[in-house]
């Protein structure tokens, strides 16, 4: 009996610790298992900050993409407005070089018509000298052929 009783003491104080195993592993597991939920609940916040935080990221390299675009535009303006200026003063300088030019070509016109205006003058006068001489003469020829010839 008292073999029995032992037995059944045994028997029964093993399953209690059996029962005792299987509530703490059923526990551990519970454990485990909110522990792996704590974890992947973890997990998904720290990946959604990373989201955000790529996400930030993004927004403020695309504003400084934006601001490099316009400041890329604004340049190109500011360049082509001093090509222009440049162009326009090249221009206003090649036009006061052929302005310069004109002047010096109607100046020499004007001393060209100025010298052949003298020179009209002077054949003009020569001519006229040529004319009056030659009446002079005819004139001159007229007194001495009435006047006596000496021989």
């Amino acid at each position: 009996d008292k073999l029995r009783l032992e037995l059944a003491a045994s028997t029964k104080s093993s399953e209690m610790q059996k029962e005792a195993f299987e509530t703490q592993i059923k526990k551990d597991a519970e454990n485990s298992e909110k522990e792996k939920v704590k974890l992947r609940l973890e997990m998904h916040t720290m990946m959604e900050r990373q989201q955000e935080a790529l996400s930030d990221d993004i927004k403020k390299e695309q504003l400084k993409s934006q601001e490099l675009q316009e400041l890329l535009i604004k340049k190109e303006k500011t360049m082509e407005k001093k090509k222009e200026e440049e162009i326009e003063a090249a221009i206003k300088e090649a036009l006061k070089d052929a302005k310069a030019k004109h002047q010096a070509e109607i100046d020499q016109l004007q001393e060209n018509q100025q010298l052949v205006m003298e020179n009209l003058a002077k054949a003009i006068r020569a001519q006229a000298e040529l004319e009056m001489g030659g009446q002079l003469r005819k004139s001159t020829r007229a007194k001495t052929s009435n006047a006596p010839r000496v021989a």
